[in-house]
């Protein structure tokens, strides 16, 4: 069986789901300024929010009714000790058919219909699982040109790492729910794959160490009981 090529490249990790950062968020991380809410015009715009929901997004539905209510998450973990993403990025499932994960239906048809808001973020490696090997790319893969003092084979620890998830009613800002989980899983966060090891990885500089992150499965499991059931 042929194991999965680490790739370098000139730009961060190429999984659209989620932007991960080179270290665990940190606790006191900046806060967007005060006309946020104002600057929001998509539903990417909506991860600022993670940083500080503040009064939310008031043009959005309220969270009321049946469910599943149209959510959208956001992930800020690293999956590399070399990974240099720290804001939080969408998890994008609009691509996916409709049953491809149980969390695609969740995601809203347009940004006023969205009721909540989901940021998971990770806070750090907690125990070495096992350790992943990767054969290497030429570095002209890239249009960087041969990297010829790179090993051609790299073995790479992958670690368990704590995610905390908070949920808040976008319309308001409300937090309503907030847990934390010890993700196990070796893809990218939301990811519909279950996977003991990333199957690529594209750093600009190699890493050392790899981060789990949750997978759509483990999204539904924590989530599920807020996103599809109907409110009080």
């Amino acid at each position: 069986m042929s194991r999965p090529r680490l790739l370098r490249s000139l730009t961060a990790l190429a999984l659209v789901p989620t932007a991960v950062g080179c270290s665990p968020p940190a606790d006191d991380a900046q806060s967007p300024s005060p006309d946020a809410a104002a600057a929001i015009e998509k539903i990417e715009d909506l991860g600022a929010l993670c940083e500080n929901p503040g009064e939310g997004y008031g043009n959005a539905a309220p969270y009321t009714g049946e469910g599943p209510h149209p959510t959208v998450v956001f992930s800020a973990a690293a999956m590399a000790d070399t990974d240099p993403h720290t804001r939080p990025g969408l998890v994008d499932t609009r691509d996916a058919a409709e049953d491809a994960t149980p969390i695609s239906g969740w995601f809203p048809g347009s940004l006023n219909a969205t009721q909540l808001l989901v940021c998971a973020r990770g806070r750090g490696p907690v125990e070495k699982l096992h350790t992943c090997d990767y054969e290497e790319s030429e570095w002209d893969s890239f249009g960087g040109g041969q990297d010829s003092g790179t090993p051609k084979r790299s073995t790479l620890p992958l670690f368990s790492q704590r995610f905390t998830f908070t949920v808040y009613e976008l319309a308001t800002g409300e937090k309503i729910h907030e847990t934390d989980f010890t993700a196990t899983n070796g893809h990218f966060a939301g990811s519909g794959l279950t996977t003991d090891c990333p199957s690529v990885l594209q750093y600009e500089e190699s890493p050392s160490e790899l981060y789990a992150a949750p997978s759509a499965e483990d999204l539904h499991e924590q989530l599920a009981p807020i996103v599809e059931e109907p409110t009080a």
